[in-house]
């Protein structure tokens, strides 16, 4: 749907990505201070949200712009 955004789930400690889910533009929360279970810490930890895809955009953003020369 173009009203949903997609959300990614992530432990806040190792930063593996955990999940993720849909939810309407309009109820989306990216601050929470829930706990998610993280198969890789085998322990419930804090849990990091973000749009999905987002990381990806600042990096192919970052990769159209000029170098900086440091001479």
């Amino acid at each position: 749907m173009a009203d949903e955004v997609e959300i990614t789930q992530t432990c806040g400690v190792c930063h593996a990505e955990l999940g993720s889910l849909s939810v309407k533009k309009e109820n989306m929360m990216l601050t929470t201070s829930d706990r998610i279970w993280c198969s890789h810490c085998q322990a419930e930890q804090p849990e990091i949200r973000g749009v999905a895809g987002r990381r990806t955009a600042i990096l192919t953003e970052e990769a159209t712009l000029p170098r900086v020369d440091d001479s």
